[in-house]
């Protein structure tokens, strides 16, 4: 990742179930180092200009069949891998 991206917001997708498609279209639609898989039912994106959340689920394709969340943050805190801190910290 080349910089700093200045966002605007930052949202996690949460899935129920692990799902390879939804991960696939996270980096197609993110794929400048605006998105960051933590694990395989958690990531979080960096959505251009305003965004809905909606925008992000119905991007990656939340529907009936794949179940989850997107949740937009401009806060956080907690324990987790340096990989996630640091790129938060380039992100926000």
């Amino acid at each position: 990742m080349d910089g700093c991206i200045y966002a605007m917001s930052i949202s996690a997708i949460i899935l129920n179930e692990s799902n390879e498609a939804v991960w696939r279209a996270v980096r197609d639609r993110w794929p400048d180092g605006r998105h960051y898989i933590l694990t395989d039912r958690v990531a979080f994106v960096v959505p251009e200009g305003i965004t809905l959340t909606q925008d992000v689920a119905d991007h990656v394709g939340m529907s009936g069949d794949v179940l989850g969340i997107v949740i937009e943050f401009d806060k956080y805190h907690g324990f987790n891998h340096s990989g996630l801190w640091e790129w938060l910290d380039k992100v926000s």
